[in-house]
């Protein structure tokens, strides 16, 4: 659907519900997880929802809470 009123797309409200960031290991292609901050800012994207993925078979409660430990610093802020 293509808006007709372009203004439109300035004043809605950008949300990223697919982001992975990097932990434990994991290295989705960019040095630092705070560039993903700083892209979103630079696009206008207000809130993301992020996660480190375990690629390989059932993981284990340690391998789930490693990564969600992970997540959490990458939304405090810490490079991983």
């Amino acid at each position: 659907m293509l808006l007709k009123n372009k203004s439109a797309i300035a004043t809605m409200r950008k949300l990223d519900s697919h982001m992975h960031v990097n932990g434990t290991g994991a290295n989705w292609g960019w040095k630092y997880n705070d560039l993903i901050i700083d892209a979103a800012d630079r696009l206008g994207i207000e809130k993301l929802c992020v996660s480190i993925p375990v690629t390989r078979d059932m993981p284990t409660m340690e391998q789930v809470r490693a990564c969600n430990d992970a997540v959490l610093d990458a939304m405090l802020g810490l490079k991983s």
